[in-house]
């Protein structure tokens, strides 16, 4: 109805309130690259597919009969949802990695750089690295392997540079940031 009244020279634009980001850096992939470069192994779990509870054309018909509920209808089937979603499925873990194969993590930081977050004795509940010279010379391995990684369409460089947490921060809670943070390349074209 909007669209009818106004004049056929007028621009619209139609803004998403969630969602709505800047696409940029690769941070998204970074998990996929650190179970790659075989230092972030994955839960036995993970690889389990997940069942179902609709068929793929039903689902568009629930959610659409969903939305129509009242809203204090919608809420407690929307928390009975997340439950079994967490519980039942396993879904909604905040990290899905197996910590006694891991020797670090993807940590989310946002899409322009990305963290990782070193799995150490000590620091860590089922820590894997040992702190001092073994994490050292993790970190500098692991820096040369993201230096290395490359796009496949224009062979360019996918990261700027990796950068050590401690050298751009200090103070008691420097264990509570990622140990690298990885500087993407912004120019690369977005898959």
């Amino acid at each position: 109805r909007i669209l009818r009244d106004l004049s056929p020279d007028t621009t619209v634009m139609v803004v998403s309130l969630h969602g709505m980001a800047h696409v940029a850096g690769m941070s998204r992939l970074l998990p996929d690259v650190l179970q790659r470069l075989g230092v972030t192994a994955t839960s036995a779990s993970d690889n389990t597919p997940l069942p179902t509870v609709a068929a793929p054309g039903w689902r568009g018909l629930l959610k659409g009969a969903y939305r129509k509920l009242p809203r204090a209808t919608r809420l407690p089937l929307y928390r009975l949802r997340e439950f079994v979603a967490r519980r039942a499925l396993g879904q909604g873990r905040p990290i899905n990695i197996d910590p006694q194969r891991s020797r670090c993590f993807a940590v989310p930081l946002g899409p322009m750089v990305g963290g990782i977050r070193f799995n150490l004795r000590g620091r860590e509940p089922e820590g894997f690295l040992a702190r001092g010279v073994e994490a050292g010379a993790f970190a500098e391995e692991l820096t040369r392997e993201l230096m290395a990684l490359t796009d496949p369409a224009t062979g360019r460089a996918a990261v700027r540079r990796v950068v050590r947490s401690a050298e751009l921060f200090r103070g008691a809670l420097l264990d509570q940031l990622p140990d690298l943070l990885v500087e993407w390349d912004l120019d690369l074209p977005m898959v």
